[in-house]
Order: C-alpha cells, then sequence, then structure tokens
C-alpha cells in the first residue's frame, strides 16, 4: 500500500531536489509530500480543479505564479517555517476567503495576492516590506493584520482597491476601525501614521479633496465610495467602462454634471441615502443602469420609458431614469433620434419602432442591444453606423425598412427573426464585413441590392418559402460560394448575383418571372445544375461565366433565353443540344436552316449576329423563339411562322437589314418591344389580333405599308418610320389602328378624340403645342405614358370613365387649370408639374399613385369622393392646397402632402395609414382631427407642422399650443405623439433649448415655452421664408439665422434685426448705430464684416454683448456708452489695453478679430476673406505667406508702420488689383506678389532698399518707379509682367538680374542708369519694343540679355 501510494505521488506531483515543479492530475483537496521544501514557479498555475491546498511544516518558499489563477482554490495552509512567497503567486485566486502568513515571512513581493477579490481576511504580524499591488483590488478585503514595524515608505499601490477594509489590527494589539477614510487621512488627525498611510493606499485610485471626489483613477468591476466623501465631482467617472456596479455613502449630498456619463456597463448603483442632489447629465448614457437601491432597502427596477407620474417611484428614480434615456429623443414608442456617443447602447424596453435615421452617422457605436418590444425598423436607422460589429434583432421584429444598415462596414453577423417576411432594399448595403447571415424560414421576400457589395458574405441558406429575390440583390458578394435558389421562388430580378464568388448553383424554382443577368460574369462559377421541374432560363442568365463548363438540364426545360450562357467553356464546348428540344446554338450555321422535327424552342440569342443564313425552316413541334433569337442575322430574306408560335419575343428578328416576308401558319397573340426594329426591307408581317404591341415593335420597317391588325394595347413608337404610318396621316392628323389613338403630334387647335377609341398610346401628344383644347369620347378607357405631357396650351380637362391614366400623361401641361369627370387610377406623375392646375374634380378615383400631382403649386380645391389610396409625394409642394377630404382614404405615402403650407386642418380615420413624412412642413397645419386613438403613422408623419395648436380625438379636443405639452398627464399619448412628430424637425434638449433643424421647410413656428436658440440652429436653412419666433424665447445664438430667405427679408425692412429684445443681425449697418435701450443681448456675429461701420452708441449699460458680435468691423472707430463715456480704436494696440471696461474690450477685439499678430505686432495670419482689406495702425511687418491664395483680396491698404512685406505674403491671390498705402515699406521679400495675374499699381515707398527676386512675376502692374537706394533689380523681379510699358529706374541701381523683365512684351519707355555694372542673361527676353541704344558703356551685358527681340 506504502509503495503504491508513493507511485501515485509520483505520478501527480514532479518533485526534483525538494522542488515540486509541477502538479499533473485534477483534484478538488491536494496534499503536497511531505519531502517538498519549494512550492516551484507555476507549480500549480492554472489548475482550476483545487478548492484546498495542505502544506507541510517543510515548505520556506512560495516562488513565482505557484498558485497563479487557481480560480477555485478557497483554503490553505501557510507552514510555520515559510519565509518568502513570489511574484503574482496566488494572482486571481478569487475564492480565497482568509489568509493567516506566520510571522516567519517578512517581505511579500509584486502582486502576490492581486485580484483575489473574495479574499475577506488577512494576517501578516511578521511582514515589514511590501511591493507594488501586493493586495490592489482585493475588493472584499474587510480585516487585515500588519505589523507595528510594516515599513511606511513602501505603502504604495498595495492596497488600491480594497475600499471595504473596516478593521486595521496591529501586531501590538491595537485594533482600528475604518468609518471615515476621510477622517483618517486627513491632514490633522491623530490616527496612527501607519493606519493614515493603509487608509490613504487604499483610496490612491480616487483623487479626493476637501471631502470631494474630484476623480477615479481606475476601472474596476464594482466601486464603494467611502463614508465622508460629500460630494462626487463632475465628470469623475466619465467613460469608466469597466464598473458595473457603485455603493454611495451616507455623507454623499451632491452628484455633479456627467459624473457618471459613459459608464456604459454600470448595471447597479445603491444609495445610502436620497438626500442627495444629482445635476444634470450625472448618469447620461448610462443605458445599461438597471437596478438602483435605495437606503430604505428597496430596489427599484429601470424598464423601458420612464413615467414621471408613476408615484410608486421616488423623484431621484425618475430623475436618474430620465438622465439616462437623455440621448433618446422619443416620440410615443418611436424612437425618433438618438443624440449620445456611446460606443455600446442599450435601447430602452417599451419602444416599437426605431424611426428613420435614428442612429444614422453615428461614427462610434459599436454594439446595440434592442428589447424585444421592437417591431419596426424604419428607413436608414442605422446606415453609416461605420464602427457598429454587432446588433441582435429580436423576435417579433417585423419590418426592417430600405438602407436600415447600409454601409455598416464592420457588421459581421446578423441573424433575422422568424417574424420577419421581408427583406427591403439596400437594407445591408456595402456592410463589407458582414460574413454571416441567417435567414429566418418566413423570409418571402429579398428586395434590390439587399446584399449589395457584401464582400465577405459566405455560405448562405436561402429559406425554403422565398419567392421573390430583387435586383442586384448579392451583387458583388465576393465571398460567396455555393447558392440553391429553392423551389418556392417565382420572381428573380436582373443581375442578382453578378460578380459574386459563386463558384456552383442549384436551381430548383420554375419561375414565372426571370430578369436579365442573374448570374452574369461570375468569373468563378463552374457548375450550373437546373433540377427537374424548371422549364425556363432566363436571357443572360450565366452571361461571360467564362469559367462555366458544368450545365445540367434538365427533362422539364422548355425555354433558354438569350446568349444565357455566352463566353462560357460550355458553349464553346458544345457539340450537340444538351436539351434535345431546344435549339440552342447556330451562331456558325449559314445559308438555307432546317430545323429538325421535335425542337419545341429556340434559345434567346441562338442566331444572333449570323450574317450567313439565309432562310429558316421551323418545324411543325416549334411553339417558342427566344428574345433576339435571329437579331442582326443581315442576309436572312424570309420565315415562315408555325402554327404553335404565338408570341413574338422582344427584338426577335431586329436588325434583320434584308428581311422581306414573316408568314404565320396560326395567330400571333402578342407582339413584343422591338420586334421588326430597323428591318427597312420588310414588306409583310403576320396578320394580328394581338392583344398587345411592344414598344418600337415595328419601328424603322420603311417598306411596311399595310398591316392587318386589331388591337387596343399599342405601345410607344410602334410604328414609328413606316410606311404605314406615312400612309394613315395622309388621311388624317389623328392616327387611329384598331381602336387605338396612336398619333396625335400634327393636331392643331380643338382636338375632339372620335368616339370608339378605347385608348390612346404612350406620348400619342407629347409636346404638341399646338393643342388648345382635347375633348375625349365616352369609349375611352386608356390614356397611356405620356400621352399629353407638355402640352403646354390645353386649359381644361372633362375626362370620360377612364379605367386607367398612366405615368406621366398630362405631365407640364403648364396651362391647364381644371380636371374634372371620372376616373378610376390616376398614374405615377400624370399631372405632375401643372404649375396652373388650381381645381381637380374626380368622383370615381380610388387610387392616386406617387406623385401623381407633384409640383402642382396653384392647386386649391381637390374633390375625390372614393379615394383609398393616395402614393408617395402624390400632392408634394402643392403649397396652395387648402383642403382635402381624407375620409374614404386607407393609405397616405410617404411625403404624400410635403409641404403643403395652405393646410390649416385634416381629418383622419383611425384605420388611415399615414407613412413617414407623409404632412412634412405642413407649417400651417393648425388642428388634427382623429376619429379614434388607433392612428398609425410612420416616423416623422408630421415633422414641421410646427403650428399645430389642437388636436382632436373625436369630439374631445385637446390644445397642443406649447412644448410643455408632452409632459402633461392628462394628454392621451397619440396626442403626444403627434405633437412629437410634429416638433420633430427641432432638436431640443431638457432644457428647452432648440440647438437643431432637421427639415428645409418654408416656415416655422417656435413653440411656447422654448427658452433658447442656440448657434446656427437654422444657418443655410435657404428655404426657409417665414419664421414665428415664441415670446418666451429668451436667447437667440450667433447665425441662428444666418443665410435664410426669412433674415434676408427682415433686413430690407429695417438694417438691425431685433427680437424679443435680442439684437441677431445688423450685417448691412454703416457709419454711427444707436443701439436701443431694449435691447438685452447683442448676439455673436451680429455686426460681421461691417466694414463701413464707424461708431456705436449705447442705450443702456445692461445691454450684453456677445464674442465676435462685431467681427471684422475693421474701420471701427468709436463707442460711447450708456454714461457718455467714448473710446475710440486707433491702433492694433488698443484692443489689448488692460484699462478699457470688458465690453468695449471686446468689442475692439472683435473689429480686429481677422488680424493675428505677434508680440511684436508683425502680422502672422489674417482671417475673415475681406476683399476691400484696411491693415490697422500698428502692424509693423507683414510674415511670410500671410495672404496666400486669398482668392477673395482685391484692395489692400498698409499702414504707415508696416515696413516689410514677408516671403509670398500674397503669392497667387489672383484677384488683387492693387496695394495702396505702402509709403514706409523698406523691404518686399522674394515671390511677394508672384502671380497676382491682375495687380495693377503699388505705391512704392521712397524708402524702398529691397526687391526679392520674383517679386512680381506674372502680375499686371503698368508702371513702375522703383526708388532711390534699391541697388538690385534680382531674378523674375518682373518677369512675364505683360502689361508693364514703363519702367523708371534709380540712378543706384547696379544689378539687373536674370529674366528680371522677361516676356514684358509691351515694355516701351525705360531708362538705364549710368552707373549700371551688370545686365544678367534674359533680364529683357521677348522685350522687343524697348530702345537699347543709350545703354551705359561700362555695363556689362549677357549675349542673351535682350534675346528674341525684334532688330
Amino acid at each position: 500500500m506504502q509503495r503504491e501510494r508513493e507511485r501515485l505521488m509520483e505520478d501527480k506531483f514532479i518533485i526534483q531536489n525538494g522542488v515540486l515543479e509541477a502538479y499533473t492530475l485534477r483534484e478538488n483537496l491536494v496534499e503536497v509530500p511531505k519531502e517538498v521544501k519549494i512550492i516551484g514557479k507555476g507549480a500549480f498555475k492554472g489548475c482550476v480543479s483545487i478548492e484546498q491546498i495542505i502544506l507541510p511544516e517543510t515548505v520556506t518558499d512560495i516562488m513565482d505564479d505557484a498558485f497563479k489563477g487557481c480560480r477555485k482554490l478557497k483554503k490553505i495552509n501557510f507552514p510555520s517555517k515559510l519565509t518568502y512567497i513570489g511574484e503574482y503567486a496566488f494572482h486571481r485566486c478569487h475564492s480565497l476567503h482568509s489568509v493567516k502568513l506566520p510571522s516567519t515571512v517578512k517581505y511579500l513581493e509584486s502582486c502576490a495576492f492581486l485580484y483575489c477579490d473574495n479574499l475577506e481576511q488577512i494576517s501578516m504580524p511578521g511582514v515589514t516590506k511590501l511591493d507594488k499591488q501586493v493586495f490592489s483590488n482585493d475588493t472584499n478585503l474587510r480585516e487585515i493584520e500588519v505589523s507595528n514595524d510594516l515599513n511606511l515608505s513602501c505603502i504604495c499601490d498595495v492596497f488600491t482597491g480594497c475600499s471595504k477594509i473596516s478593521k486595521i489590527t496591529l501586531s501590538d494589539g491595537t485594533a482600528y476601525n475604518v468609518e471615515s477614510v476621510i477622517d483618517i487621512i486627513s491632514s490633522h488627525s491623530n490616527i496612527h501614521p501607519l493606519i493614515k498611510a493603509i487608509a490613504a493606499d487604499i483610496y490612491r485610485m480616487m483623487k479626493i479633496e476637501d471631502a470631494m471626489l474630484l476623480r477615479f483613477l481606475i476601472n474596476v468591476k464594482d466601486v464603494e465610495i467611502p463614508n465622508g466623501i460629500t460630494a462626487i465631482s463632475k465628470s469623475c467617472f466619465f467613460d469608466k467602462k469597466g464598473i458595473v456596479s457603485v455603493k454611495l455613502p451616507k455623507t454623499l449630498k451632491d452628484i455633479g454634471s456627467k459624473a457618471f456619463r459613459n459608464c456604459i456597463n454600470l448595471e447597479r448603483i445603491e444609495f445610502a441615502s436620497e438626500d442627495v442632489t444629482i445635476n444634470a447629465d450625472a448618469f447620461k448614457n448610462c443605458t445599461t443602469l438597471k437596478y438602483i437601491t435605495l437606503s430604505d432597502g428597496i430596489t427599484y427596477e429601470l424598464k423601458g420609458l420612464p413615467d414621471k407620474y408613476n408615484e410608486d417611484f421616488p423623484e431621484i428614480i425618475h430623475t436618474i431614469h430620465s438622465q439616462i434615456l437623455n440621448n433618446f429623443f422619443i416620440s410615443g414608442t418611436t424612437l425618433m433620434q438618438y443624440r449620445g456617443k456611446e460606443e455600446r447602447v442599450v435601447v430602452p424596453e417599451g419602444i416599437t419602432v426605431i424611426g428613420e435615421k435614428a442612429f444614422a452617422g453615428n461614427k462610434i457605436i459599436g454594439r446595440v442591444i434592442l428589447p424585444a418590444s421592437i417591431k419596426e425598423i424604419h428607413e436608414e436607422a442605422f446606415a453609416h453606423c461605420v464602427l457598429l460589429q454587432t446588433i441582435t434583432l429580436p423576435e417579433g421584429l417585423e419590418y426592417i425598412g430600405q438602407s436600415a444598415f447600409e454601409n455598416c462596414v464592420k457588421l459581421i453577423r446578423v441573424k433575422l427573426p422568424e417574424s420577419l417576411n421581408k427583406i427591403e432594399n439596400s437594407v445591408f448595403n456595402r456592410c463589407k464585413i458582414l460574413n454571416e447571415v441567417i435567414f429566418g424560414s418566413n423570409i418571402k421576400e429579398i428586395a434590390s441590392l439587399a446584399f449589395y457589395g457584401c464582400n465577405s458574405l459566405r455560405n448562405i441558406h436561402l429559406p425554403e418559402k422565398l419567392t421573390s429575390i430583387g435586383d442586384m440583390a448579392f451583387y458583388k458578394c465576393l465571398s460567396l460560394k455555393e447558392i440553391t435558389l429553392p423551389k418556392s421562388l417565382v420572381k428573380l430580378g436582373n443581375n442578382i448575383f453578378t460578380y459574386s464568388g459563386v463558384k456552383s448553383a442549384s436551381i430548383n424554382c420554375d419561375l414565372k418571372e426571370c430578369g436579365t443577368d442573374v448570374f452574369s460574369e461570375c468569373s468563378k462559377l463552374r457548375k450550373l445544375t437546373f433540377n427537374e421541374g424548371v422549364k425556363g432560363i432566363g436571357n443572360k442568365f450565366a452571361f461571360k461565366c467564362v469559367s462555366l463548363k458544368f450545365v445540367n438540364l434538365p427533362s422539364t426545360i422548355e425555354y433558354i433565353g438569350r446568349n444565357a450562357f455566352e463566353d462560357s467553356i460550355y458553349i464553346k464546348e458544345l457539340t450537340e443540344n444538351a436539351a434535345s428540344n431546344i435549339f440552342i446554338d447556330g451562331s456558325e450555321l449559314s445559308g438555307n436552316i432546317v430545323l429538325p422535327d421535335g425542337i419545341t424552342a429556340i434559345a434567346g440569342g441562338a442566331f444572333y449576329g449570323n450574317t450567313k443564313i439565309t432562310s429558316v425552316t421551323f418545324p411543325n413541334s416549334l411553339l417558342q423563339i427566344g428574345s433576339r433569337a435571329f437579331c442582326g442575322c443581315t442576309s436572312l430574306k424570309d420565315a415562315v411562322l408555325p402554327n404553335g408560335v404565338t408570341v413574338l419575343e422582344e427584338g426577335v428578328f431586329s436588325y434583320c437589314t434584308l428581311l422581306e416576308s414573316v408568314k404565320s401558319q396560326g395567330k400571333i397573340k402578342h407582339i413584343s418591344d422591338n420586334v421588326f426594329y430597323g428591318c427597312s426591307a420588310i414588306k409583310q408581317v403576320p396578320s394580328s389580333n394581338a392583344v398587345h404591341i411592344g414598344k418600337n415593335a415595328f419601328n424603322g420597317c420603311k417598306s411596311l405599308d399595310n398591316i392587318q391588325l386589331n388591337c387596343q394595347d399599342i405601345e410607344a413608337d410602334a410604328f414609328r418610320n413606316t410606311a404605314f404610318l406615312d400612309n394613315l396621316r395622309i388621311n388624317s392628323s389623328l392616327i387611329v389602328i384598331s381602336n387605338t389613338l396612336v398619333d396625335g403630334k400634327c393636331c392643331t387647335g380643338d382636338v375632339i378624340v372620335p368616339e370608339g377609341i378605347v385608348s390612346i398610346s404612350p406620348y400619342a401628344f407629347s409636346g404638341n403645342d399646338n393643342i388648345t383644347s382635347i375633348i375625349l369620347p365616352e369609349s375611352l378607357k386608356i390614356i397611356g405614358i405620356g400621352a399629353f405631357s407638355g402640352c403646354k396650351i390645353i386649359k381644361e380637362l372633362v375626362l370620360p370613365s377612364i379605367k386607367s391614366i398612366e405615368k406621366n400623361s398630362f405631365e407640364k401641361c403648364i396651362s391647364l387649370t381644371k380636371v374634372s369627370g371620372c376616373a378610376e387610377i390616376i398614374g405615377e406623375g400624370a399631372f405632375s408639374y401643372c404649375t396652373n392646375l388650381e381645381a381637380v374634380i374626380l368622383q370615381e378615383t380610388v387610387s392616386l399613385k406617387q406623385e401623381a400631382f407633384c409640383g402642382c403649386a396653384a392647386l386649391k380645391t381637390c374633390e375625390f369622393s372614393k379615394l383609398q389610396y393616395i402614393g408617395d409625394n402624390c400632392f408634394n409642394e402643392c403649397i396652395s392646397l387648402e383642403t382635402f377630404d381624407f375620409s374614404n382614404v386607407k393609405f397616405i405615402g410617404v411625403s404624400a402632402f410635403f409641404s403643403c403650407t395652405s393646410l390649416k386642418n385634416i381629418y383622419l380615420n383611425e384605420n388611415t395609414y399615414t407613412a413617414s413624412h407623409a404632412f412634412e412642413d405642413c407649417a400651417n397645419l393648425k388642428e388634427i382631427i382623429l376619429s379614434g386613438e388607433g392612428l398609425k403613422y410612420g416616423s416623422y408623419a408630421f415633422s414641421g407642422c410646427t403650428a399645430i395648436n389642437a388636436i382632436y380625438i373625436g369630439n374631445r379636443k385637446y390644445i397642443t399650443d406649447e412644448y410643455l405639452v408632452i409632459f402633461k398627464r392628462n394628454i392621451p399619448d397619440i396626442v403626444k405623439s403627434i405633437y412629437n412628430s410634429a416638433m420633430s424637425c427641432f432638436n431640443i434638449d431638457e432644457n428647452l433649448s432648440l440647438f437643431g433643424y432637421i427639415n428645409k421647410g418654408s416656415l416655422v413656428h417656435i413653440p411656447k415655452g422654448i427658452k433658447r436658440i442656440e448657434r446656427e440652429v437654422f444657418k443655410d436653412a435657404m428655404n426657409l421664408k417665414e419664421v414665428y419666433i415664441s415670446e418666451d424665447v429668451e436667447y437667440i445664438g450667433e447665425r441662428a439665422f444666418y443665410n435664410t430667405m426669412w433674415l434676408e427679408k427682415q433686413k430690407s425692412i429695417t438694417p438691425i434685426v431685433i427680437v424679443n429684445n435680442i439684437l441677431i443681425d445688423a450685417s448691412s449697418c454703416h457709419g454711427n448705430v444707436l443701439i436701443p435701450e431694449y435691447v438685452k443681448i447683442v448676439s455673436g456675429w451680429a455686426f460681421v464684416n461691417c466694414y463701413d461701420l464707424r461708431e456705436i452708441t449705447f442705450s443702456s449699460s445692461k445691454t450684453i454683448i456677445e464674442e465676435y458680435a462685431f467681427r471684422n468691423c475693421i474701420n471701427f472707430k468709436k463707442v460711447t456708452l450708456a454714461d457718455g463715456r467714448e473710446y475710440r480704436l486707433t491702433k492694433i494696440q488698443d484692443r489689448e489695453n488692460e484699462m478699457l471696461p470688458q465690453n468695449v474690450k471686446q468689442i475692439f477685439m472683435d473689429c480686429l478679430n481677422c488680424f493675428k499678430t505677434d508680440e511684436n505686432n508683425v502680422l502672422v495670419e489674417c482671417t475673415g476673406n475681406i476683399n476691400n482689406l484696411v491693415l490697422p495702425e500698428g502692424i509693423t511687418d507683414i510674415y511670410d505667406n500671410v495672404f496666400e491664395d486669398s482668392n477673395l483680396l482685391t484692395h489692400i491698404t498698409l499702414t504707415k508702420d508696416t515696413v516689410t512685406i514677408g516671403k509670398s505674403a500674397f503669392k497667387n491671390c489672383k484677384w488683387l488689383v492693387s496695394v495702396k498705402n505702402a509709403g514706409s515699406i523698406k523691404k518686399i521679400e522674394k515671390f511677394a506678389f508672384s502671380g497676382c495675374y491682375i495687380l495693377e499699381s503699388i505705391e512704392f515707398s521712397n524708402n524702398l532698399q529691397y526687391i526679392g527676386m520674383r517679386a512680381f512675376e506674372y502680375s499686371s502692374l503698368k508702371n513702375i518707379q522703383i526708388p532711390e537706394g534699391v541697388t538690385e533689380i534680382p531674378e523674375k523681379a518682373f518677369y512675364r509682367c505683360k502689361n508693364l510699358k514703363k519702367v523708371s529706374l534709380p540712378s543706384t541701381l547696379k544689378n539687373i538680374g536674370k529674366e528680371a523683365f522677361a516676356f514684358c512684351y509691351e515694355l516701351t519707355e525705360i531708362n538705364f542708369p549710368k552707373n549700371l555694372e551688370k545686365i544678367d542673361s534674359r533680364a529683357f527676353a521677348w522685350c522687343s519694343k524697348i530702345d537699347i541704344k543709350h545703354l551705359p558703356k561700362n555695363v556689362s551685358v549677357k549675349d542673351d540679355a535682350f534675346s528674341f527681340r525684334k532688330s
């Protein structure tokens, strides 16, 4: 037995020379052998199974990392001979409760017990030295025993974070209870120095001053603030994202602004007293804070939206809850906008809708947690959240709007819930690293561009209920490998998988509708499998899939579209038809072609561009000829179609230029677009009872003069450029074919459409400016696309019982004033931009498609007694529309009544759905009457309806004439929600400050209750014509209405614009201005750029002048205060005069704000973009590059104090014309005026001593006089001054440098001083007009100095 025991001991321990080097088993209880003297480095590291260790008395040393990470270790004995414990020996032993060290242990290495966060007791009576972080973050440590001889100097970052220590016992038996750490660490405390040092170290992570916690320096999970702290300062815990819980002391009285802001993982907070002031934003962005415990022990759970009227919740709970949600702008249960900047956001429970653009463009958010209550995510809700990685979509989510997650380039994975039926357009467009999408089984539709450009998206499993995939849905999904199209699919759009990485695809669906290019240009696609049941393959299905080699076709295949497999290996290697009943490729055939019996279909494009075939004999078995099958067969002369072919597909014979005859043994029922387009020689086509003739079907058939037809659905230009149409036009300007009016472009005056006409073809009268009126017959049912578009002088229209008016039928009929009669459906844009249309009275209309009356600015009256559907933008910008009857309307589309600013009141049924932005910026809408409280509406449905003052529910009226209505308890939620929607054009904070405007309306009412309009709120809202500002507004910030039509209108009335005693603009003032006594504030930038303002007189000493109020008033001279004192601005130094009153100094600083000078009054920068600039006195020099590239500067006046113009100071000031008052300039550095192309004049100083190289090159100077004292004209100083005519040189001049005057073509007068010594190379090149006969004799002239001048 003893031997067995020894063998087992050897198996689980590795021991050498008394050192236990490793433990190899997984036991709960471990007894270390008696021969062990040293527990070696890392011997038990990470042994997570151990709960108890028994050490023998022989152990003297525990080395580094010995028990590190033994997180379940609860109990260990420390032998009496133990002398040493190494670094990290017990690091992260999370279950260890107590430690009792023998007096033989004198020193503990760093981090020995770091993060032992359940350790409650430690006894170390012999330890005299502690290294760094021995007990740091042992957050549950309560009692410690230490030696009286413990070295004070070593207590630094030893007990940091051990905030629960309540008792410290010294080795002599003296015990201290730690109740108030503040009292202990205060300088006047009489506590033992060792106790004081330990207390100070415990709270080293806290910066404390005068009982105020100023900063919390570390990120720990649980924080307990010590008793004695009376205040937590502003931003104390700001952005401490590791904190989960906080326990506050009884002594706490105040929590400062932003104290816990952005503690995004804070879940719980405990108060020992409720007598605490919580300042603004103290808990802002703490969206995970869920539990608050008060001093009575009651814990309150924060759930969903705050109910400030819930009397069960104390005020402190309401305050914190409101602060948490402060960044959420919520209307009803719709989150309209998130204004925060958290990395992690928890949307509150109770929110059902994430509104349009609610998080859009937020560049900080990385994770969003949505509540189970979410039902809808609206358009662009999270678009362009470029750091968003994670979002969980809850079950119950029913709608995700267009572009909801577009360009979320960091989004990794998405699981779509079972409750979702459709993926809208562009929902995940350009989510470049999205690699996994799990579809809910109930998804039936994936709309266009849904996963466009999702480069990392790998294998996906499309749900078995999927019926439709839209255009380009998976375009450029480069990482896709395999795709299976389920049997349920009935519709595929265009280019669905184009340019994707798909290698193989299995198609199980027999489609009713298939777009083109489904897999086109998938360069890696090798295999396509069409399973049994598939009957058709769409046009260009796998076009230019260059690697496609294997195509498996089923026995059920009946049709292959044009170019379905063009440019693939499969087609190139095809030796016989893969499907025996379908003829796929005849591109290499020639002459007379006889197709074998049994062929039922010819694939689209089968003979495309074959110029060698002359005739084709079709088998009787043939049922279908694909689109463009014979397109461009320029030698084909005739064809006889068998009985089974009843449909002529798109472009099937187009551009067959020698084709003379096409006959049919049966009846053609449908002629598609472009069937015979460009068949200029054709004379005979099949007679037809077709129900449809497509666009351009016979266009260009110039020889075709007779067609037997009976068709009522004829598309645009079906017979254009045919002899047939020319013959009909000879007899009448109204061209009628089979009860269809196809052309009326030659009509003039009053047009009467004859009875019997059933339809008018698309564009039949389009652009005809000669029609004055049109009378339509009772037989008419359809008016085609654009039929009368642009008929500019038709004034009135009476419609018979029309079934449908198609898209753009009467668009831009700008003289049309009235439409009446009956029409069931009004198509898209049918009457759009009929700018003089005033009245529409249509009795049978049930549906108005999108933009039907868009832009009809004069439209006042609309009567639709049976109307049910109003499409998107239907009455957009119908600014004169005064009333509308919504009695039977069930749906109002997006922006349907956008900016209908004459609407005063509307009645909406409870069952009417009102889409997003439906009534946006109907700024004069005052009353909304609802039949009940169940109205459903989209985001921003009433945004900008800022005049709204009453909402009715049935007969009950609720006054909504002030912003505070949203806080009133007795107002129904639907009323608050609609009012919130109306005000959603504004960003308004909790202090009732309006700090943003997001709409583009022409009129706004600032609601009552708003106190402030902050800076630049409406800046550049260029459509804004009218503004009504409540008397409650006490402050308007700088440039709040800058660049609005409203402000320009106010300035045209009076040069000083004053609103509510606030002077907001006086930028057009000049001369002397008196500020009225009643003006309380002069807003920042009010007098900006008043270059002609000279004096200001104040009538009141109480008028507040904001910073930059007088910005760039560079010619300002004098201020007169209300008490009569005058102050003058004469030089740049005046703005620094400390003796000036503060308001005067502010004005002087503002006036000269654009001039940035150094301590020597050298101008180092000039801002403001002033065109006619006058420098203030006192500026000594203009430093290098100060005005370089200043494109607005045209004139500058220097000062008598300015002596130097620095390098490139005015370089490339291309609009600078003149430089004045340069009388004191001594030095002009190189490039100073280079590139000043239109600089005509500069007044050179008599003091000028130096001109730098290229100083005036490319300028337009005409005459210059260089003063005495200048000794050199340097290189290119006046190079290419093409307008320079006269130059006067001083007697002091010695040298003229290289190309100094080169290319001065007009230079005719110049004197050469007698003392001139040198004229350098090409100095006067191309100066052909100057006379050089009088050059001084002794001057040294380079051979090419006057090169290229005429002799």
